[in-house]
């Protein structure tokens, strides 16, 4: 009888968690065709996406996209210093927002950016936010260089 290897569940939560930067970076390089998919128009999908008008123009969306492919490769990765600081970066830009999305869910500090936004933000953004957040914070604190502070390593 042979032996089952055990699943490396850090492994895999890294590894959707860069998918889903991954496929975050994709969309980004799509919309620079200037496809709105899924929304009907460039305003319709920036309330969607952002709960407040902006132009998708390369301007922002190059800087978006590179930045959300290195930081996929980084959490696929997930060794090194370098990835490791990424990571970081991943935990604090989605972790803070997860208290903003969730006020916004509860109807808070948010002007009404229509019923599309409230079900996203609810559904997928404010989700996915706490999920990158937790799994990028265990990939930034791994290692065996000790250069996070005492209280984020502490097991």
């Amino acid at each position: 009888m042979t032996e089952t290897k055990p699943i490396d569940r850090t492994r895999w939560t890294r590894r959707i968690a860069a998918c889903v930067l991954g496929a975050d970076a994709v969309f980004h390089v799509y919309w620079l065709t200037g496809a709105t998919w899924p929304a009907a128009d460039e305003r319709a999908l920036s309330l969607a996406v952002l709960g407040f008008v902006v132009p998708f123009s390369a301007r922002t969306l190059i800087p978006l996209a590179l930045a959300l492919s290195v930081s996929a490769v980084a959490l696929w990765r997930g060794t090194g210093r370098v990835a490791r600081l990424i990571a970081l970066a991943v935990a604090l830009g989605t972790g803070v927002q997860v208290p903003l999305r969730l006020a916004w869910a509860l109807g808070l500090g948010r002007p009404d950016a229509g019923p599309v936004f409230a079900w996203l933000n609810v559904g997928v953004y404010l989700p996915l936010c706490g999920f990158l957040a937790v799994v990028a914070f265990q990939v930034a604190r791994s290692g065996t260089h000790n250069w996070l502070p005492r209280f984020a390593t502490r097991r």
